[in-house]
């Protein structure tokens, strides 16, 4: 995605990227692939260490700004303590992160929503939204770019077709942070 504004004469470009990464573990094909994939990746192996690193070269090809990115883990008992933040800065060149667990127990696991940023992130907050059971979050920063202040929110709604009024409370959670953005 690129976002292209105009104000007067000034015209800012930023590619901004968003990815699902599945617990480091990739995409998915469909509900059979995604319970396997969650049954794999929580109980059996380590396979997002084999897929992180694809997905960082995947992210440094297309060289976005800002990246959001959910179902991320930072180091916890499921992935062997592998943290997903650190190893998808690497390759990337970024220095600027920012990680807000949506849900963690027990040191089980430990994975919710992250922020990578070739930019400066000048503040970062991270908060929760409305949930029933899987815990979601939100990250609010504000990133510099040409000497402005741009306003960047990453988040991970609930899922699933049941969860509709959920999503929508999310989302109202998620409107009224942005309307707060001076």
């Amino acid at each position: 995605v690129w976002l292209t504004k105009k104000l007067g004469v000034f015209t800012m470009t930023l590619k901004l990227m968003t990815w699902n990464i599945f617990m480091g573990g990739g995409s998915p094909r469909g509900l059979l692939s995604h319970i396997w994939g969650y049954v794999h990746l929580t109980i059996r192996s380590r396979k997002d260490r084999k897929t992180i690193p694809k997905i960082a070269r995947f992210i440094a090809s297309e060289a976005p700004h800002i990246v959001g990115l959910q179902e991320v883990d930072e180091g916890s008992k499921r992935n062997g303590y592998y943290n997903h933040v650190e190893e998808l800065q690497k390759p990337n060149g970024v220095s600027n992160a920012c990680f807000k667990a949506g849900r963690a127990a027990w040191g089980r696991y430990n994975d919710g929503v992250a922020l990578l940023s070739s930019l400066p992130i000048k503040e970062s907050t991270g908060s929760l939204l409305p949930y029933i059971y899987e815990k979601r979050g939100l990250i609010q920063a504000k990133i510099s770019y040409q000497n402005k202040n741009i306003a960047v929110f990453v988040t991970h709604l609930a899922a699933h077709p049941h969860n509709i009024r959920l999503r929508k409370k999310q989302m109202s959670a998620v409107i009224k942070r942005i309307k707060k953005v001076d």
